[in-house]
């Protein structure tokens, strides 16, 4: 903690000294980690009083967008509120603190029995049920999530009044069985990115465990070809996940820095598919249904290799191990390799048939600089639209490469939009162009709504764009 600040000193007086410590080059910004609901609002309170912004952290949240005024602030650390607070084993949920991660809540259940299981097939370590439904948005994160309303069941928060309240089922019986009858409130959480309060607990639906399941790799001989299988995997509504990796995700993930040409041989693509089934006969029905959707996919010409089991590929090649962290981790895979020190990922929705000239588009603009970033293709549950995620290259030769990156990204964005993409993830330094190509009307609603919420405009500001207080 930093000595003589009098709020340094205040927040240690409310957490203790060692849970309060200054921001890198920045000692106007405090790092607080709060271990109760009532911390938590103690250290809301003081930020209150002394109008200062408040933004929020947790296992697995990417911060690239993130500003904080120079001004100051605090960084709102809730890694140590992670307890697993319920399971109930009847009516299939647990309910959990913002510091529990997606393999925390795994562990929990198979302690309990092993009779219910994550609703996500894969769990990288530090990503928890927190982040992927308020701040993310479960779309991006498997086919099995759905959506919200399926597996985020109700929350309790903290608003920046100080008020705490309940939403779903549990805001009228205590049990946090379904989201309920009446208006839907929790979806004023989901996907605000923290904005509309601090949630402190949420309930997660869970599913019953299957006994089988498998993880494959499928090497495709076209991009195109691969998506359009994933498409139809999607469709059928029987499979866990589908993704369709490029090849220069992987060839990074070996080892190659700067990877420009595939190498002879090399797929353009890999398919992966996950499924679980609780019999031998269900999942030989969905291996059928996957050789059928290849089979049809490859009468648009290409052809795809014999499938491989990722722990397999995994076996012969440890680096590769990364792909099953996908599609919930995302950011790192390329700059933990090129040495950046954040991650710069820029994720969009967009028409499921432009899927794969939008990641035409990521290569032409990176291709120009000589920088080839990594791309995740994937179709929505039920295939109805598409998400493509952009993992831009590390800047390893300094401002000029940085530079060049900035303005290929600024590109990307404003072709994308063109293309009738929905951009959703982005570095902050081209939130205003962002803001620019989105409906005048939608964005002044979400305002307003967010400043009714929050009328001193205290919490996230800078991730909206907004003044902070």
């Amino acid at each position: 903690m930093i000595r003589g600040s009098n709020l340094a000193d205040e927040l240690g007086g409310l957490v203790g000294e060692n849970r309060v410590r200054a921001e890198v080059g920045c000692p106007q910004v405090f790092h607080v980690s709060p271990a109760s609901s009532e911390e938590v609002l103690s250290v809301l309170t003081t930020a209150k009083k002394r109008k200062l912004p408040l933004l929020q952290r947790a296992p697995g949240l990417d911060t690239s967008d993130v500003t904080m005024p120079r001004e100051g602030g605090i960084i709102l650390d809730l890694r140590l509120l992670n307890r697993v607070l319920e399971i109930e084993h009847t009516e299939r949920y647990a309910v959990v603190e913002p510091g529990v991660t997606w393999q925390g809540l795994e562990k929990r259940l198979l302690e309990e029995g092993g009779d219910l299981a994550l609703p996500v097939t894969s769990t990288p370590s530090g990503i928890g049920p927190w982040t992927t439904f308020l701040f993310d948005g479960a779309e991006g994160a498997g086919l099995s999530l759905g959506n919200e309303s399926r597996f985020l069941l109700g929350v309790e928060a903290i608003l920046a009044t100080g008020e705490t309240v309940k939403t779903g089922a549990s805001a009228a019986t205590g049990r946090w069985w379904g989201r309920g009858p009446g208006t839907d409130m929790t979806s004023l959480f989901a996907r605000w990115r923290g904005a509309s309060g601090i949630v402190t607990r949420l309930a997660v639906a869970l599913d019953p465990r299957p006994r089988h399941a498998r993880r494959l790799l499928i090497p495709s001989s076209k991009r195109r070809l691969a998506m359009a299988a994933s498409i139809r995997l999607a469709r059928t509504e029987l499979f866990d996940e589908t993704h369709v990796i490029p090849w220069t995700l992987p060839r990074v993930l070996l080892g190659a820095s700067r990877p420009r040409r595939r190498l002879p041989g090399e797929p353009e693509a890999w398919l992966a598919v996950d499924f679980r089934a609780d019999s031998l006969p269900d999942l030989e029905y969905k291996r059928v249904h996957l050789a059928q959707a290849l089979s049809r996919a490859s009468k648009r010409g290409g052809r795809f290799d014999d499938p491989l089991p990722l722990s397999s590929v995994a076996r012969v090649c440890p680096s590769l191990a990364m792909l099953g962290d996908l599609p919930l981790r995302l950011p790192e895979a390329l700059c933990e390799r090129g040495g950046d020190t954040a991650p710069r990922l820029l994720s969009c929705h967009g028409p499921v048939r432009a899927m794969v000239d939008g990641a035409s588009k990521v290569d032409e603009a990176y291709g120009e600089i000589g920088l080839p970033a990594g791309i995740l293709m994937r179709p929505s549950p039920g295939g109805d639209h598409g998400i493509l995620h952009v993992i831009p290259p590390a800047a390893t030769n300094g401002q000029e490469d940085r530079d060049e990156l900035l303005a290929a990204e600024r590109r990307l964005v404003e072709i994308l939009d063109a293309a009738g993409f929905v951009i959703h993830r982005y570095p902050r330094e081209h939130r205003g162009l962002v803001n620019e190509v989105t409906d005048e009307g939608s964005t002044d609603l979400t305002i307003r709504l967010r400043r009714t919420i929050d009328p001193e405009n205290m919490l996230e500001p800078t991730r909206w764009g907004l003044l902070p207080p």
